[in-house]
């Protein structure tokens, strides 16, 4: 028997200033996983990215 687990990742689309450019190519990149793979590589890119946040 297999089970199949769903995460979902909200982006924001880029602004006039393409802030979210980043956020935009991240998302792409997680679209390909799932499962542990996904939430692991998300929980890294949402610290990244919050981190980047607190520096500017």
């Amino acid at each position: 028997m297999s089970t199949t687990e769903t995460f979902s990742v909200a982006v924001e689309l880029a602004g006039p200033d393409g802030r979210n450019q980043a956020e935009v190519a991240a998302a792409a990149f997680l679209a390909s996983y799932s499962g542990r793979t996904l939430k692991a590589y998300h929980y890294d890119l949402r610290s990244f990215f919050q981190s980047c946040r607190r520096r500017s």
